[in-house]
């Protein structure tokens, strides 16, 4: 199972990221800004409606 984490950008969401990678699990990176070299990363937006409800 992948794991999806958001604000991979900021304080918290960054570490959590960088652990997860570094213990082998799969992980999605969810920013504004689709732009990851370490993991596969997705552009993504809680105010954007044009993609249906949120989480």
């Amino acid at each position: 199972m992948t794991i999806l984490v958001t604000g991979p950008r900021g304080n918290v969401g960054f570490v959590v990221a960088e652990t997860l990678q570094r213990s082998g699990e799969p992980v999605r990176l969810a920013s504004r800004s689709a732009a990851s070299a370490c993991a596969e990363s997705v552009a993504f937006d809680f105010t954007d409606q044009r993609r249906g409800p949120g989480l």
